[in-house]
């Protein structure tokens, strides 16, 4: 789930988008619990990488390429990588490569495909960043919203 190669592709990304943010050690893929201080790794460095691309809309479309494939390289049920790159490219263009994305390579890149373009909908949806405590999280506006199930 959490690969070398993700964990690679986020740290180029980090590279790029938070160049003065100093990330913890990346993992060796060799140290005995590998698969959950990479998950651990992963998840502080993507909220990192998801602010600071949110906050560069023209970095965030010039990276636009390495986002899809660090999306694609995990399966997530957060879009703190799809929001900042539909606010960079269009809501469109991200769904096209998404779609693109389920109808070849392997099986489990294609569901990665799949549950991101859930976060590609334009129907009031709620988008979550951050969750809240007490029910609320931001939407990608950064307005307090309540959750509640569509």
């Amino acid at each position: 789930m959490f690969s070398d190669e993700l964990q690679d592709v986020i740290g180029s990304l980090l590279h790029e988008a938070c160049p003065d943010w100093t990330p913890p050690s990346p993992v060796a893929p060799t140290a005995a619990d590998a698969d959950q201080l990479r998950y651990e790794w992963i998840e502080a460095t993507r909220l990192q990488l998801g602010r600071a691309l949110a906050e560069q809309p023209d970095l965030t479309a010039r990276l636009s390429a390495t986002i899809l494939k660090a999306i694609l390289l995990e399966y997530s049920v957060y879009d703190q990588l799809t929001a900042p790159l539909i606010a960079a490219v269009g809501r469109r263009v991200v769904l096209e490569q998404l779609i693109e994305a389920v109808t070849e390579g392997p099986c489990e890149r294609r569901a990665n495909a799949a549950g991101a373009a859930a976060f590609t909908r334009n129907d009031g949806a709620l988008t979550i960043l951050e969750f809240e405590p007490a029910g609320h999280a931001e939407d990608a506006r950064g307005q307090n919203v309540l959750l509640t199930s569509s």
